[in-house]
């Protein structure tokens, strides 16, 4: 199986000094984030932003729930998209309720084979 977190971070504590410290705003990203260590990182949400991860990572700072993040730049907001589907399908993180969502106005769809959730959802 291929390696989901290939390229990801380093393990870093989940508060806005090293969000500042170790990611860029303003760029696009997948991140995923652990509950707590010591021990094995362990995904138990995967996520991304179509336009800032630095941002997107604060905003789990206040939810208080994920003690750490790993990262990962991406070029664009399709690859970034697939990689979180690869991600989900790959490690199936226990709080992660819904498969990923394509980014707004596109017609992405999940790059798994067999994906049920392969299309964009429908927002009535």
């Amino acid at each position: 199986m291929e390696d989901v977190l290939a390229g990801f971070s380093g393990l870093e504590g989940l508060n806005d000094a090293n969000i500042d410290k170790f990611v860029a705003g303003g760029s696009i990203g997948v991140y995923v984030l652990d509950k707590a260590q010591p021990g094995p990182f362990k995904v138990y949400y995967v996520g991304r932003s179509d336009t800032d991860v630095a941002k997107r990572l604060k905003t789990w700072v206040a939810d208080g729930g994920y003690g750490y993040f790993k990262f990962r730049y991406m070029a664009s907001a399709k690859a970034a998209y697939e990689l979180e589907c690869k991600i989900y399908h790959a490690l199936s993180p226990t709080d992660n309720d819904i498969h990923p969502d394509a980014p707004n106005g596109t017609s992405y769809t999940c790059p798994v084979s067999g994906c049920v959730n392969a299309q964009k959802m429908r927002r009535w």
